[in-house]
């Protein structure tokens, strides 16, 4: 730092020189800029700029007190270089390879966005992070009297918390018989009994109360929102009376160091002091330290050390480490957890209906025999464990996720009613409806695609494949590949997601009616990718947006493109949730952020079959045909069928010629072939542009024979031919389903279109799938995932089990769709994975 200052004070000599000499000389610089004869005869060429750079931090150039404004722009620069250095340290910047004078007068969002910190700051905030700089100094306020605490008095503080949370936590390891008990009467209460008895421990009744309190303040502008709403995210009264996650909530933290649980029990304090309803103390110079190994039972392995200082006030370059204020506000939050564990089992359970005289029946929820996604996600935090990640988890919803954005292209390219609706849905606007449509249809297969293949790379490690599939984080070595994987599947799940939501902001919302204000605030926070939306934790708003939704009443509205969408978004947080763990691996963030930078790097440069297909094809197209092909598809006086079979026509030969001499692409377009045919022989309707039938090529397909030829021997005998699911189906025998129930929904279902005129009820087709043998698990927005539990209908399949399937529930006409829906969306899939015998 000292060098630094020597040498900005050399490079600022000599600028103050040269100015001297132009007030001896001429009196001032000239000021047409434009024409600056005598400061070309000093050479200032570069000098003028940084000049320029000067006056702009500090005020223009009084040639009448020359020496007062130099001593007032060292002053001023000295006080910059000081703090920007510091942002240079936290950012990765090498200040010996930088221009001194462009640190201290550049722009700070552009010195960010060319850091190797840049793509962190993205990766953690979005890629419109700039647009939450202002909040953001929230969480790092400048020292000063009305703020500032003595360090003494600081730790003070901290070790009254600490000492309040070993209490508490030493209460839940000792009290082994009070917690069985608890757990044996708590499964006696019904739901409302247990709500009644959480409401009496004055903790808010929707979980997420700090995603409420948020939408809140925006609404109303009040600025008297409770702080508590912003302490005690885990503690609500909706979760913690579902199933057993109290009881198990007790277990998982008497068991385990609260340490541990630091972050997660304060999860929502971030959001608080974000958007200004928590403020932050500070220690002047301090820095708070955890210990990365806790050697006592009883010792919570914090400290308060003289940190990295940028304009006084210190800031954290670990892991491990968290600024004063910040680690103050956790460990408040996290004494609320444990006083209220603690209390529980002080006071005790007394059934209020029982005083009452009415009969208290056991509790029954499905949600504890079938967790839905986004509240299964988020209960991990009561009792889930820090150090280890659910791979087999991963697996089921990216390849359920997969297995259903497949399915939706082959039913969209062979069912003309479900490809009109969905066209009707998608948004006209530039690059146009052919170019949207595909890019979302394929975009989700390529998203899931890619995931599937990374977790692929991971099960080939035999000690991800125990019994549970969960991988044990802190038994990864530094070197080892695994690391690396595990690294690379969250920057892909990092990337996907943006993607995701990019695609989000040009989805058309729904009109319904309801109480919409706090709907309408989460979806334009979507829509706009606002930093706010990770601060808030995206798995939280996801979940209170699934909440809202639930409330609104969508009429005939066309809801299937953004409920789609917030499924999709919905899965990926899910799972972002478990690979964000691998943080742990880490003790410098500078380590963490030049590796996932260097992964990242690395991600955008793989090969994406499913994307390239997508992209070559519209490419090949080209703009002016697209756009006929636009008008064509939306050309009312052409029957529909004759609409469906020329956009498949088209995007067919399109599609095979840009992908020929490319394995992966070819291999990707027998596969979509195959599937989902199309029928190329049929003659070119006179309605039809005769190019896009001839242009393209004259080839209607790509054949095993000419898949095999394109490759070269080796890679015929060392890389098999992808199987779609249908070819995999065909391969072994399909299992079988006998219904014993709901005969009569299964056989309307199945009745010709031309027998049944009637409408089918999602709700009906649930109770049908689930008394047949499926759990029904709920992800955000329509998306419904059914996994068969064999234990649970032995009498009703044979010849094997169903494998899990995603369905996508109607919003519009409360749930109710046509027949001839009903047997394409539901009895299409179905059939595809087990054999319906009436």
């Amino acid at each position: 730092m000292t060098g630094s200052h020597e040498q900005l004070n050399s490079q600022l000599q000599l600028i103050w020189d040269d100015l001297r000499i132009v007030k001896e000389n001429f009196g001032q610089l000239p000021l047409n800029k434009h024409e600056p004869r005598t400061v070309r005869q000093f050479k200032f060429g570069k000098q003028l700029e940084d000049i320029e750079k000067i006056e702009r931090i500090t005020t223009p150039i009084d040639w009448n007190n020359l020496e007062s404004w130099i001593q007032n722009a060292e002053e001023v620069f000295q006080r910059r270089l000081r703090q920007n250095l510091g942002c240079l340290t936290l950012l990765g910047y090498d200040d010996d390879k930088t221009n001194l004078i462009d640190i201290v007068t550049h722009d700070p969002i552009k010195m960010i966005q060319v850091s190797p910190a840049g793509q962190q700051f993205r990766r953690t905030l979005g890629p419109n992070w700039a647009a939450g700089l202002d909040s953001l100094q929230n969480l790092s306020p400048v020292p000063s009297p009305q703020n500032s605490v003595d360090p003494t008095k600081f730790e003070a503080f901290i070790s009254m918390r600490i000492q309040k949370i070993t209490e508490d936590w030493v209460k839940l390891q000792k009290d082994v018989g009070c917690r069985a008990s608890f757990r044996k009467r708590w499964r006696q209460l019904t739901r409302e009994a247990r709500k009644d008895w959480l409401q009496m421990r004055s903790i808010p009744r929707d979980p997420h109360s700090h995603v409420y309190a948020w939408a809140q303040g925006l609404e109303s502008g009040d600025q008297a929102i409770s702080r508590s709403s912003f302490m005690s995210s885990l503690l609500n009264i909706e979760d913690l009376s579902d199933g057993s996650v109290l009881p198990d909530f007790l277990d998982a933290r008497a068991n385990t160091h609260p340490r541990l649980f630091r972050y997660t029990d304060s999860l929502s304090v971030l959001s608080g002091v974000y958007t200004g309803y928590l403020s932050l103390k500070c220690v002047p110079g301090m820095i708070v330290t955890f210990a990365p190994e806790i050697t006592g039972v009883e010792e919570y392995g914090i400290s308060l050390e003289r940190g990295v200082a940028i304009d006084g006030e210190a800031y954290p370059l670990t892991l491990n480490e968290e600024t004063p204020g910040m680690s103050l506000l956790q460990l408040e939050a996290q004494q609320r957890v444990y006083r209220f564990l603690a209390d529980c089992l002080l006071v005790g359970l007394n059934d209020p209906s029982s005083e009452s005289g009415n009969e208290s029946l056991p509790c029954i929820t499905g949600d504890e025999e079938c967790p839905s996604l986004l509240p299964r996600a988020v209960r991990l935090d009561y009792y889930g464990r820090p150090g280890t990640i659910d791979l087999k988890y991963l697996g089921n919803l990216v390849n359920a996720s997969l297995d259903e954005a497949r399915e939706d292209l082959w039913q969209l390219r062979q069912d003309c009613g479900v490809w009109m609706n969905r066209l009707d849905e998608t948004p006209g606007r530039m690059p146009g409806r052919t170019s949207n449509h595909l890019r979302v249809v394929f975009g989700r297969i390529d998203s899931f695609h890619t995931l599937s293949r990374h977790l692929l790379l991971l099960e080939k490690y035999n000690f991800f494949a125990d019994q549970n599939h969960e991988l044990d984080i802190s038994g990864l070595s530094k070197d080892s590949e695994a690391r690396g994987l595990l690294i690379s599947l969250h920057v892909a799940l990092v990337s996907v997601l943006e993607e995701q939501l990019c695609w989000l902001e040009s989805v058309p919302w729904p009109k319904g009616t309801g109480n919409l204000s706090v709907l309408l605030q989460l979806l334009e926070l979507l829509r706009t990718n606002n930093p706010a939306l990770r601060i808030l934790d995206m798995a939280a708003v996801m979940r209170v947006t699934d909440r809202e939704i639930a409330k609104v009443d969508f009429g005939d509205s066309d809801t299937f493109l953004m409920m789609q969408a917030l499924n999709d978004v919905s899965v990926l947080v899910c799972c972002l949730k478990e690979s964000s763990k691998h943080s742990v691996l880490f003790s410098f963030l500078g380590e963490h952020i030049h590796l996932v930078n260097d992964l990242e790097n690395k991600w955008e440069k793989q090969n994406r079959p499913w994307r390239s297909v997508m992209e070559k094809t519209l490419a090949a197209l080209g703009e002016t045909e697209r756009h006929k092909l636009d008008r064509h598809i939306r050309n009312q006086s052409i029957d529909a069928k004759s609409r469906h079979l020329d956009f498949w026509q088209v995007i067919n030969r399109y599609m095979v010629a840009s992908s020929q001499g490319n394995i992966a692409n070819e291999e990707v377009v027998y596969e979509i072939q195959q599937a989902a045919p199309v029928d190329m022989t049929r003659p070119v309707l006179n309605h039809a542009h005769a190019g896009w039938v001839g242009q393209a090529n004259d080839e209607s397909g790509i054949t095993v024979t000419k898949l095999r030829r394109s490759k070269t021997r080796r890679d015929i005998q060392s890389k098999p031919l992808v199987l779609n699911p249908e070819q995999i189906a065909k391969a072994r025998p399909l299992p079988v389903i006998t219904p014993v129930r709901d005969i009569w929904f299964w056989s309307a279902l199945s009745a010709p279109c031309s027998e049944n005129k009637s409408e089918l009820s999602w709700s009906d087709f649930e109770t049908a799938m689930v008394n047949i043998g499926y759990k029904i698990h709920r992800h955000g927005g329509s998306g419904r995932r059914f996994e068969y539990g064999k234990e649970d209908a032995s009498s009703c399949a044979s010849n094997g089990t169903p494998g899990t399937i995603v369905f996508h529930e109607p919003h519009a006409k409360r749930g109710k769709v046509s027949h001839h829906l009903a047997k394409s969306w539901w009895l299409g899939r179905l059939q595809r994975r087990f054999e319906l015998k009436l």
